[in-house]
């Protein structure tokens, strides 16, 4: 398994429409680019952030992950990166040994 962990600084005012725009695009991904889904955590320590992490096949499938409706999946990303002063991808990670529940 590959995993990929985000962090998004968004502002304050945005929250609420940034966790569904979040959602709506989590689940497009997984539907038609391969993902196999992700979780998202609002950090305590670190106003206005919010820490993704998501699950992939492996590292190409991410690489060459295109969703098949591209106009949706695009205007959830464009609107997404408007509502964030900053989006980074953190960690690119291989699963060694996994006893999440």
């Amino acid at each position: 398994m590959f995993y990929v962990i985000y962090e998004f600084t968004v502002g304050a005012a945005a929250q609420n429409e940034f966790e569904k725009l979040w959602h709506d695009l989590t689940l497009e991904i997984r539907s038609n680019s391969g993902g196999l889904g992700s979780r998202l955590h609002k950090a305590l320590n670190k106003p206005n952030c919010w820490v993704a992490y998501a699950q992939w096949p492996d590292k190409q499938t991410w690489e060459n992950a295109a969703p098949l409706n591209v106009t949706s999946s695009t205007s959830l990303r464009n609107r997404m990166r408007e509502l964030c002063s900053d989006i980074k991808v953190v960690y690119q990670l291989e699963s060694t040994d996994d006893l999440l529940v």
